[in-house]
């Protein structure tokens, strides 16, 4: 929009201001309505392109650069998206579709390590997970007298196989351990960047043809040094061209081409010179060769092309025009096989970041390898790496890794305790609390050491009475399973026996009340199951179905005996010395199973296997050696818990932390140690992301069908409840003819979508002198003079103090977004700069088609859009009426 930034060619944009649009001319000819009759709202035209959007057109200028025409292609693509027409189809069950909201974080312009193909456990090395990740592609053609070579490039990222997820101690006796992306080799870093190149890029065409290549979304020019020894690799915020005496303002910096020359090297003037742009910065003159770059007062200004009628005798001309590419940085790469250090445009090492180019001579290059620094030590852990919750940035790409914080223990974790302990009596004692499967109560079981003949012996709370004596009713086991032997278990009144079903992974608690003969004369049982509270009768022959599907059969009742018994019969095992308990109920949550083998011995061996339904972690399963002897209590574990622990008097305390999520602390005193297991409903995964620095994620809203897998999660969706109907959709119809000139404008259309700036667009000049107009006449006349005299167009610098006395900021970075009544039902889209307009178009894209910003669009007549700010991945919207 500034007046002189126009793009590549240096005299497309000042040589052919003078095509008009012969068939427009003035404002007053055009046969408008007054804007005072009131423009309408950007939402009420948003509105008609969703419901007819064929009826639309966008125009863009006659003298419209590249960036108009992308943004023209933004608003096509959105309006052909409304016009698939729905269609109703029978309903197909497997292609139902479910609408989850907040399942998947999405980091706009992110690049996952893993997600959503591969989860990322506890023990995993990075580069098992992913492999490349390809961050930039393309191509482009030089052309080095005469001869066009076309080349493709492609830009990957490869994790270093150090670097793993590790559970490490960062400072033992101070912190508890911590998640990392870590290594044990100090001067790795965890990923490398690399670019190929096919053919061999030819140095010496590339200078005198540069070209920009994109990585991570970010434009960066190559132009090879004069001297040979190094590649200028600049990002470009912008790309201007410059005739003699025009400027252009970038970050507030003011940079006016005062001439181009042909620099000589010392005491020679035959020879032909190196093209350079003598630029007035700020009030400051310099001299850039071509090729080269300058930094100063925070703005990198690499020259790219200078055009003039440079010969070996004039060495300054007032004739001709450079492009320049702008940004706030720029590099400088070494031409080196063995890693160099890749210095900044001030000559400087930038952060230890490398660079290693693969050519067959110094001047055809293959590929250009980036590695970057190593990251710091975790404490004094002997671990180098990213904790959870921290980023990792890549310098010169402003792209950042990132870990967010991994809540430990995970906050949807069931709890398992168990405490190792001495009475007040010397006896020992061993606690176990876990929230029951059925239930979801907490129960506890208890076991002592039974003095008399040193055995441990088991009850639970809830379900059996606390004995005086501590010698609790012996809680038998049945485990049932389909196609196994029939097991007898014969009972008493008062006694308990547990079911226990592998396949459903639950577990029920009976107690026999009584065994009576009833009214008909028939042997009954009262049985009741303590965790329901359901009581049922059995009567012998009549098998009993309890609720996770096991049958109990009463082959025998016999109440005339000394003490009446019951012969219960099922399909299973029966071990005398287990107790199996299941901490939480089946699928999709886990179900750790907890298994109580060596009851009646002087050895507990307690066992703690993690169950995720379709998902298994080989050797899972936690190992606690529970050992009875009088005055003793002791707990020893099998977890490989980690080196050190912090300890704070007579008590320390160790962490596990597993590759499911399981975490544990053993803390242990003079009298006693407590193991405490937080076991995830679902396995932790670690999500990792390469996004632009400072980036924040969003909720997604995905569809997934039935019998697909919600991705980022380990949950399968298995059907749909409830009515349902199906839509198909038609082919989007294409837009071929919808996007034309403003010259080829006619006063008889409406639904029109103005792109491109007043400099190169007579239709947004008119539009926006119509609208100064209405506001200010006065103004309004001052810009129709300006435009007048310059065939129609009006120039950035003109509009800007003009729009300022309105109250709306114009500049560098800024974009307007305005309906009008230039025409009815008009639309008017354009930046300070080609780059912003595009900016502008793809906000309104989204908006048009996602509703973002829909608050700041829908009631407005005017909105400004910065670039140079962002709001959740796209630029700030701001209502200006």
């Amino acid at each position: 929009m500034e007046k002189g930034y126009k793009g590549r060619n240096p005299y497309r944009y000042f040589m052919m201001k003078g095509k008009t649009l012969a068939a427009l001319g003035a404002l007053g000819i055009l046969g408008v309505a007054a804007y005072s009759q009131g423009a309408p709202t950007i939402g009420q035209l948003a509105q008609s392109m969703k419901s007819q959007p064929t009826s639309w057109t966008v125009v863009v200028g006659a003298n419209a650069n590249a960036a108009d025409v992308v943004g023209a292609s933004n608003i096509i693509a959105a309006l052909e998206t409304f016009t698939s027409v729905p269609t109703n189809s029978t309903l197909n069950t497997s292609n139902l579709q479910v609408q989850i909201q907040g399942t998947i974080p999405v980091i706009q312009n992110s690049y996952p390590f893993y997600y959503p193909s591969e989860p990322l456990y506890l023990g995993n090395a990075l580069n098992k997970v992913v492999q490349t990740i390809q961050v930039g592609s393309g191509s482009f053609t030089t052309n080095y007298n005469g001869q066009q070579t076309t080349y493709q490039y492609n830009a990957y990222v490869y994790p270093q196989g150090s670097f793993s997820l590790q559970y490490v101690q960062p400072s033992p006796g101070q912190s508890a351990p911590v998640v990392a992306l870590a290594s044990n080799t100090p001067t790795a870093s965890p990923i490398a960047l690399t670019i190929t190149f096919s053919p061999a890029l030819n140095l010496t065409q590339l200078s005198q043809s540069p070209q920009a290549i994109q990585i991570f979304n970010t434009t960066y020019y190559l132009v090879p040094s004069s001297n040979g020894n190094y590649i200028n690799f600049v990002p470009a915020a912008e790309v201007v061209t410059l005739n003699v005496n025009q400027s252009v303002t970038f970050n507030g910096v003011n940079i006016t081409l005062q001439g181009v020359a042909a620099q000589y090297s010392a005491g020679s003037t035959t020879s032909t010179g190196v093209p350079a742009a003598i630029l007035n910065v700020n009030g400051q003159t310099i001299t850039v060769q071509v090729g080269a770059q300058y930094y100063i007062d925070g703005v990198n200004i690499l020259v790219v092309n200078v055009y003039g009628p440079l010969s070996s005798i004039v060495t300054t001309t007032q004739q001709g025009a450079v492009e320049l590419v702008l940004g706030t940085s720029g590099y400088q790469l070494p031409i080196s096989p063995t890693p160099a250090n890749v210095l900044t445009s001030t000559n400087q090492v930038l952060n230890n970041v490398q660079v290693q180019m693969q050519y067959t001579t110094p001047n055809l290059i293959q590929s250009i390898a980036f590695t970057f620094p190593q990251l710091p030590e975790i404490g004094n852990s002997g671990y180098y790496g990213v904790v959870n919750g921290q980023t990792y940035t890549l310098p010169l790409f402003n792209y950042e890794l990132t870990f967010p914080q991994v809540q430990i223990p995970a906050s949807n974790s069931d709890l398992i305790q168990i405490q190792a302990s001495l009475t007040s009596s010397g006896a020992t004692q061993f606690t176990i609390s876990y929230p029951d499967a059925l239930s979801g109560k907490t129960y506890t079981v208890t076991i002592f050491n039974n003095q008399s003949n040193n055995t441990l012996q088991a009850f639970q709370q809830g379900y059996v009475n606390i004995s005086s004596t501590l010698y609790p009713y012996y809680v038998g086991v049945v485990t049932y399973q389909q196609g196994g032997n029939v097991t007898n278990l014969t009972l008493t009144a008062g006694q308990y026996f547990e079911v226990y079903n592998p396949t459903t992974q639950t577990v029920e608690i009976f107690q026999v009340q009584s065994i009576t003969t009833g009214a008909n004369g028939v042997p009954q049982a009262m049985l009741e199951d303590v965790i329901s509270g359901q009581t049922f009768t059995i009567t012998q022959g009549n098998p009993l179905v309890v609720d996770n599907g096991v049958s109990l059969n009463p082959v025998a009742i016999n109440t005339t005996a000394t003490t009446p018994y019951i012969n219960l019969t099922t399909t299973g095992s029966y071990n005398q010395n287990e107790l199996i308990l299941t901490a939480k109920g089946p699928s999709p949550q886990s179900t750790p199973v907890i298994v109580l083998s060596g009851l009646n011995t002087n050895s507990t061996n307690v066992s703690i296997a993690e169950v995720y339904p379709g998902y298994t972690i080989s050797s899972d399963a936690i190992n606690l050696t529970l050992s009875a002897s009088a005055g003793i209590a002791n707990l020893t574990s099998s977890l490989g818990f980690v080196s050190g622990s912090v300890s704070s008097g007579a008590t320390t305390t160790a962490y596990y932390l597993d590759a499911a999520g399981t975490y544990a602390q053993l803390v242990s005193s003079t009298n006693s140690q407590s193991l405490s297991l937080y076991i995830p409903l679902t396995p932790v995964q670690y999500p990792l992301a390469l996004a632009p620095v400072g980036s924040q994620a969003q909720q997604e809203v995905v569809n997934v069908g039935v019998g697909q897998t919600i991705p980022g999660t380990q949950l399968t969706v298995t059907g749909v409840t409830g009515s349902a109907s199906s839509m198909s959709y038609s082919q989007p119809t294409a837009l071929i003819g919808k996007v034309i000139l403003d010259s080829q404008v006619t006063p008889s259309m409406s639904n029109l979508i103005v792109v491109g700036g007043p400099a190169v667009n007579l239709l947004a000049a008119n539009a926006v002198i119509q609208y100064v107009s209405d506001m200010n006449a006065t103004l309004g006349q001052e810009l129709q003079a300006y435009a007048n005299n310059q065939s129609g167009y009006v120039y950035g610098s003109e509009l800007q103090p003009v729009l300022q006395q309105l109250g709306i900021n114009f500049g560098p970075g800024m974009a307007l977004i305005m309906s009008s009544t230039l025409y009815p039902n008009t639309l008017v889209i354009f930046g300070w700069s080609g780059s912003d307009t595009t900016q502008a178009t793809q906000l309104f894209a989204n908006y048009l088609v996602n509703g973002v910003d829909s608050n700041v669009f829908n009631n407005a007549t005017v909105v400004e859009v910065n670039d140079q700010q962002t709001v959740n991945g796209y630029p700030a919207a701001t209502q200006v009426q």
